[in-house]
């Protein structure tokens, strides 16, 4: 009898993994036990989603050379974190009027391990976004668009057969930043903004007002139609846009307003959004 065929490859971006069942990680010691309200603007409407985020590994790179496994790290880091950074093992409730706290009880994060018979050169271009297995690498239990009474943090750690790894995050927009005092220093803190009775606004915040581009793609297209792409700009990338600059304006701009106005600019002309006309730009940010 001859032997079976070999399987065949598995087809670019057709990510195969197999998952263990999830668990929660809960801090390594004793966390504050209480409910932080959070401000007005962390209660937003569109704020209320999970975002995720995907981390490739090359098993390539000598700065992993000689390492642990990547879900022990993975695993076992959080648990000290998260002693200081107690309010991501909580859950966000809500409240009258939808105001939205969070529950400092201790419950964790899910976190889970899995394999997968690709390897990095295998998937290719189909890491760049829209990413067509982010299901596969990111388990979600509850669902993306669920926020109230969910884990605010979701981590997966899956094994290719390359020895590299994928890390998937996902963490709510909807989410405490106050924390407790690591070494002398004291992180970030935000304390909750409540507006005034009645309303006395100091300023306008145009940033939050829905904008209407009438006869535009924006209005005309079905947001489901328009092809989702990804770019990237490196140093010489940026340098060519530096080039359009007017001279006085090259060595006042960040790369971060040069690229957001370069994206707004191009945004606009594609949808057919008149160059003065208001528009807004909202950005992710890795953390």
């Amino acid at each position: 009898m001859g032997s079976s065929p070999p399987s065949p490859p598995p087809s670019p971006g057709q990510l195969t993994v197999n998952r263990g069942e999830p668990e929660l990680i809960s801090p390594a010691g004793e966390t504050p036990h209480e409910l932080k309200p959070l401000s007005d603007l962390d209660c937003q409407e569109w704020l209320r989603f999970m975002l995720p985020f995907l981390l490739f590994f090359n098993p390539n790179c000598p700065s992993m050379k000689g390492r642990e496994d990547p879900e022990t790290v993975v695993k076992e880091g959080p648990t000290k974190a998260l002693v200081y950074y107690y309010p991501l093992a909580g859950r966000i409730r809500e409240g009258p009027n939808r105001k939205l706290a969070v529950d400092c009880a201790g419950e964790g994060i899910l976190f889970v391990e899995a394999d997968a018979g690709n390897s990095l050169v295998e998937l290719g271009d189909s890491m760049r976004p829209p990413c067509s297995f982010v299901d596969e690498v990111l388990c979600d239990v509850a669902g993306l668009g669920d926020t109230i009474g969910c884990p605010l943090l979701l981590v997966q750690v899956t094994r290719l057969k390359c020895e590299g790894f994928i890390i998937g995050s996902g963490s709510h927009g909807t989410r405490t930043r106050r924390t407790r005092t690591v070494s002398a220093a004291r992180l970030e803190e935000r304390d909750p903004q409540h507006p005034e009775t009645p309303s006395r606004p100091t300023c306008t915040h145009p940033e939050f007002e829905d904008i209407i581009h009438a006869g535009s793609m924006v209005t005309k297209s079905d947001p489901k139609n328009m092809a989702r792409r990804s770019f990237f700009f490196g140093p010489r990338e940026v340098a060519s846009i530096k080039k359009h600059l007017p001279p006085h304006l090259v060595s006042k701009s960040s790369t971060y307003e040069l690229l957001a106005a370069c994206l707004l600019k191009c945004r606009k002309t594609a949808l057919e959004i008149e160059q003065d006309d208001a528009a807004s730009l909202s950005s992710g940010v890795n953390r």
